[in-house]
């Protein structure tokens, strides 16, 4: 489990978990989540999958030293690259006495195991996790490294093996002092990949204006075509769901042939907070916790 401690650490560099935000490869980060990490102290807020995947943690490890017989242990610092400090990694556990040499033992949850996944023993596995493995080979000098994941929804425990590549740790280390040197210590962001980039790059407007050119005029015009055939499409699946609705009526359920359901429509019970009748009731509590929040708004012409 991440400490405080180790979490200061981290920004003082770039971690194994930054890495494949920093190559675009990240489905949950951008390069630019990473810098405001490194320069403002902004790291990632830890959700349900973060939090189950620390809690999870040791009985995966535990599964991995009863199923393999290797012997592992903690790794209780965060640990630099003897020539680049700017490289970073957390290890999860060290594998150790092993006939190889010391080992690299990375634990994962995830949810299912998807088509980026390989046979198990291999090392097909999803770029983002490679990348962190990869990262933390290069760091410790090991030769390997044992990726142990526990797929929640098949309860299924897999282990993939990874070997060094100085192919790979060349790039990485090229890639990470570009960034770091290029971006963080000059304090120069990098530029934004997404529109949540740019809402977070350019949080407000200034009231200034610019001319559009060319390019821009026919992004803009492009934008306008691919919104009228959204509005198309999503008028088209209404209609669809209209008409399954229809047929349904009171049904739960929608079956094909085989008799196994194909669409369901289920009632659902959920709370909600009524804040019509809160306000009207405790208005001086609602004026104290509410608050003003700011995004800006973006319309075509």
């Amino acid at each position: 489990m991440l400490t405080e401690a180790h979490a200061e650490a981290r920004r003082r560099g770039i971690g194994g978990s930054d890495v494949a935000a920093i190559a675009g490869l990240s489905p949950w980060r951008s390069a630019l989540d990473v810098y405001y990490d490194k320069t403002e102290g902004s790291p990632q807020e830890e959700n349900d999958a973060m939090h189950w995947g620390s809690i999870l943690e040791e009985p995966v490890a535990a599964e991995y030293a009863r199923v393999t017989g290797h012997k592992i242990r903690r790794v209780n610092s965060v640990l630099e690259h003897p020539e680049h400090p700017f490289m970073l990694a957390s290890l999860d556990r060290r594998i150790v006495a092993h006939p190889d040499g010391p080992g690299v033992l990375e634990i994962k949850t995830t949810l299912r195991r998807t088509d980026d996944w390989g046979e198990p023993g291999t090392d097909a596995v999803p770029d983002y996790y490679a990348l962190q493995v990869h990262q933390y080979l290069t760091i410790t000098g090991h030769t390997w490294a044992d990726l142990a994941v526990l797929f929640l929804a098949e309860r299924r425990f897999e282990i993939y093996r990874l070997g060094a590549d100085p192919e790979i740790s060349a790039w990485l280390i090229a890639l990470e002092r570009r960034f770091w040197t290029e971006h963080v210590e000059p304090r120069i962001p990098p530029e934004p990949q997404s529109l949540s980039d740019l809402a977070r790059r350019y949080p407000k407007d200034s009231g200034g204006r610019i001319v559009a050119d060319g390019e821009l005029l026919a992004a803009h015009a492009n934008l306008q075509q691919v919104r009228e055939e959204i509005k198309g499409l999503e008028s088209r699946k209404d209609a669809l769901e209209v008409q399954l609705k229809q047929a349904m009526a009171e049904a739960s359920e929608l079956v094909g042939a085989d008799g196994k359901p194909i669409a369901t429509w289920k009632t659902q019970a959920r709370k909600r907070l009524d804040t019509k009748a809160l306000r009207a009731a405790h208005p001086e509590i609602v004026q104290q916790f509410t608050t003003q929040a700011e995004s800006r708004v973006f319309r075509l012409k």
